[in-house]
């Protein structure tokens, strides 16, 4: 079984241009396991519509990204 790991980084806001490049270095340093050709279910949380109760769009194509990478 593999340990937990917590990762953090600190954003001025979602918009940031180097948003990718951020989620890119937590999930790297998180997730060192992922091999190509992995199937892998991204299910952002999409609890209510309004702000800050759904997960970021900018983050959930930041994270697609860096899988389909």
């Amino acid at each position: 079984m593999l340990e937990p790991v917590v990762a953090l980084a600190r954003l001025a806001s979602y918009g940031e241009k180097n948003l990718s490049s951020i989620v890119g270095d937590i999930l790297d340093k998180s997730w060192p396991t992922v091999s190509p050709g992995s199937r892998i279910l991204v299910k952002p949380n999409l609890l209510l519509a309004r702000e800050l109760a759904c997960a970021s769009p900018e983050i959930t194509a930041a994270v697609c990204g860096w899988l389909l990478d």
